[in-house]
């Protein structure tokens, strides 16, 4: 919901709850979406650094930082006591923000061992002296904080965002929680076991600017819990962030959503909302793309563990942002803030999408991994110099010049009484070249980074670089919040005509609370379904002489109450793919997963429910084919119980596990150690493929010249992690035969027959050419290591 203010004797609800703003700062870096391994951010942090970062968070008026531990990681040991100490110094405020996927979830008495070293320390961040805490995700463990709540006497916020408002709230039993933190949505909130989907209420959907649809359904629940009146967020934590972009394919991300004029929006919202707490989302996370802090080549390990194809932080500050927070902070809990020195901040990617000949590198708009449709990113972000401004009143203008073209910029975004922040932004135009942004009054200029359509490695940098300058000194003081209420706001759907309508009267319900408004009659949408929201809106409407024929009418219609919610986006419902993807996108798009590097979407609409969950996560693409395309298709195809994986496509690694299986070429494994012979002939040939030394397969091959041929006709194989052993065994024209002692040769014998397999010279040939015979093998580079030419006077 887009908001704006004007001056009026209607007050909005202040709550009583004494308001902080945190900032989310990561121990360890983006979180893989594996429990296999994470990386750390802070492994060489000393107390020094520690000082510089609580300094420039104190200057910006924030309370505290959530540190973001993973269990298990040999940086809490190292780091948490110099954070404590650092901040004990300065006064500054720590809490402990569980993270409970980064590598799995954390024992209760580990949790209980360190909230006792450290909840009385003077830094520990406290509310009505308790201490506060938070999680990353963690349900299945919501009973543990029970028995913790009751010896720590602990505030507890807890990010359950794969449970959805409601039952975030009802985690465990529910006592527990005191109130949510939202960074999660309420769309499709589904693990793919080993792999972490998330929704996030920080960031907006699509070619969209962000709502507040997902914090309003915390509130719902939260007044049925707390009571209220539907529109009170006073237990509640709010997620605030500028941005995101993450290329790490080596943890399964990459995709962005629109940041834009979020930084402004978000806050914007926020006062609106007034929730009892804000969390900025993050201060060091660099891998997503959502840092406020300062650079720091450090902290840049997830760009080589999560195999980036380049460092998109690099040279990229978003510093500068948190110059706008002192003003945005002090007016969020003090309910208002003067202006004392006019400032402009401008932010944009130097990467443009139009003229640019510059590969996407594989990112999505949008995420498959959480079920929404995804769009090429060049159609979600826009090619803008984005500005934000305090200003003690109108008249000032903002220029932008690019490679010597300048623009004269407007005001998307301005105050009723002139004074407060001010937002607008100015199209590149297709322009390239230097960069500078102007504020006219007071001369404050920003130099930025050319703009370019040369891109780092021929590949798109979807992050964007902010700077500022400071203008005037002034002393300027708006109208507190208390005494606003919204005059223009937006509506999904079928609310955009009734939200733009009623909100100019300052009727911007976030739920199903109405003030101020007498009903004499209802009328209802004959075409769709309404809530008792709807209704209310469209008598107002139909009352005050603007009833839409395609939103309401005069005729009463039944009353129903719609099973999915009119605020969550369309899924994909039914896509095709080309070739051999053809049926893995029309099985996956059915479900909402929809790829768009390898599917095309055909419908949309409301999402499904998902199959029942196989448990096998083993799903991966044969080798030689491109994981960015088939990798997470392949999964979800084992996950949910695709009958058919295409076999030049899909294999199923669990048919090895560390001993002698048969896999046929549709991927399936026998419980025996056996294979059947290729041919009725008494000569064949056995290959062992070597896997970055890892992993080898053994695979019996017809009387053939070369490994190349053999791995053409696709003929069954066992896997063998050691090569081929002693004890070994294997059919040939029915007959069982037994390795014998392997030393460049060995004897096999077994149904009162005998015979002999010697080595013999054989070329490398790469696995990649043999399709549908590496079942065991994942993306590693194969090889085949050692050939045997076998004769058997069987057949």
């Amino acid at each position: 919901m887009e908001l704006k203010f004007i001056l009026t004797l209607l007050a909005l609800t202040c709550h009583a709850q004494a308001k902080a703003v945190f900032a989310y700062f990561m121990l360890l870096s983006t979180k893989p979406f594996t429990y296999q391994y994470h990386v750390g951010n802070t492994p060489n942090f000393t107390n020094t650094d520690w000082q510089t970062n609580i300094a420039l968070a104190k200057s910006a008026h924030i309370d505290a930082f959530a540190l973001n531990m993973a269990h298990g990681d040999s940086i809490n040991d190292a780091q948490v006591p110099l954070a404590f100490a650092a901040a004990e110094a300065v006064k500054f405020s720590l809490f402990f923000s569980f993270d409970y996927a980064g590598n799995g979830p954390w024992p209760q008495a580990n949790v209980l061992s360190l909230l006792n070293a450290y909840i009385s320390s003077a830094a520990y961040y406290n509310v009505d002296k308790k201490p506060f805490v938070s999680t990353f995700e963690g349900p299945a463990n919501a009973i543990d904080w029970i028995e913790l709540k009751a010896i720590t006497n602990c505030l507890f916020y807890p990010d359950y965002f794969s449970l959805g408002a409601k039952n975030a709230l009802l985690a465990g039993g529910g006592a527990q929680v005191d109130g949510p933190f939202s960074k999660s949505s309420i769309l499709r909130l589904v693990l793919l076991h080993t792999n972490i989907h998330q929704g996030w209420a920080a960031w907006p959907w699509g070619n969209t600017d962000m709502n507040t649809y997902v914090d309003a359904s915390y509130s719902q629940f939260l007044n049925e819990v707390y009571g209220g009146n539907g529109s009170d967020f006073s237990h509640y934590m709010m997620a605030i962030s500028p941005w995101f972009f993450t290329n790490l394919p080596g943890f399964h991300k990459n995709w962005l959503w629109r940041g834009d004029s979020l930084w402004y929006d978000r806050w914007a919202q926020a006062n609106y909302l007034q929730p009892e707490f804000i969390n900025i989302v993050t201060w060091n996370d660099f891998g997503e793309s959502h840092y406020i802090g300062p650079l720091d080549e450090r902290q840049y390990y997830a760009f080589q563990i999560g195999k980036a194809p380049y460092n998109y932080a690099l040279d990229m500050p978003h510093d500068c942002w948190r110059v706008l927070l002192p003003y945005l902070i002090d007016t969020y809990k003090n309910d208002v803030s003067t202006i004392t020195q006019e400032i402009l901040v401008g932010w944009y990617r130097p990467d443009p999408v139009a003229g640019s000949s510059c590969a996407t590198g594989d990112t999505s708009g949008n995420t498959h991994s959480q079920f929404q449709v995804e769009f090429h990113p060049g159609d979600i972000v826009e090619d803008n110099i984005h500005y934000s401004a305090p200003l003690s009143g109108p008249g000032a203008t903002v220029t932008a010049t690019i490679g010597g073209n300048t623009v004269i910029g407007g005001w998307a975004k301005t105050q009723f009484d002139g004074i407060g922040i001010y937002h607008g932004n100015v199209s590149m135009n297709g322009h390239t070249g230097a960069v500078t942004i102007t504020l006219s009054r007071g001369g404050a200029m920003i130099t930025g980074k050319d703009i370019s359509t040369n891109c780092t490695g021929g590949i798109q940098n979807w992050n964007t670089r902010v700077g500022y300058a400071y203008g005037e000194n002034i002393t300027a003081t708006p109208t507190s919040l208390s005494k606003q209420v919204c005059i223009a706001g937006t509506g999904a759907g079928n609310f955009l005509d009734l939200c733009q309508f009623t909100c100019v009267y300052g009727y911007c319900p976030m739920k199903l609370h109405m003030r101020h408004a007498q009903i004499d009659q209802q009328y209802r949408c004959a075409n769709c379904s309404r809530t008792s929201l709807q209704a209310l809106i469209i008598m107002i409407k139909s009352n005050y002489g603007n009833c839409p024929s395609a939103t309401c009418g005069t005729t009463k219609e039944p009353e129903s109450t719609p099973t999915i919610s009119p605020f969550i986006p369309d899924a994909c419902t039914g896509g095709s793919g080309s070739g051999n993807l053809t049926g893995l996108c029309r099985f996956a798009c059915k479900y909402g997963f929809y790829p768009i590097i390898a599917c095309s979407c055909g419908s949309k609409g409301a999402l499904g429910t998902l199959p029942v969950y196989t448990g096998d996560d083993s799903g991966v693409p044969v080798a030689g084919l491109p994981v960015a395309v088939c990798g997470d298709l392949c999964k979800f195809a084992y996950q949910y119980g695709y009958n058919s994986p295409p076999i030049d496509v899909c294999i199923n690694t669990t048919s090895s596990s560390g001993s002698h299986t048969t896999a046929s070429i549709s991927g399936t494994a026998s419980a025996t150690k056996t294979s059947s012979a290729p041919s009725a002939t008494n000569t064949f040939n056995i290959y062992e493929w070597e896997c970055s030394g890892k992993q080898q397969i053994v695979k019996y091959g017809a009387a053939a010249a070369s490994a190349a041929t053999d791995c053409a006709s696709q003929n069954s194989f066992v896997s063998n992690e050691g090569g081929i052993t002693k004890g070994d065994t294997f059919n040939v024209c029915g007959s069982t035969f037994t390795v014998g002692a392997v030393s460049g040769s060995f004897a096999v014998t077994g149904g009162g027959k005998s015979g002999t397999c010697s080595s013999v010279a054989q070329s490398p040939v790469d696995v990649e050419s043999c399709k549908g015979t590496s079942g065991d093998i994942d993306t590693l580079a194969c090889k085949v290591s050692v050939a045997y030419k076998c004769n058997l006077a069987v057949c």
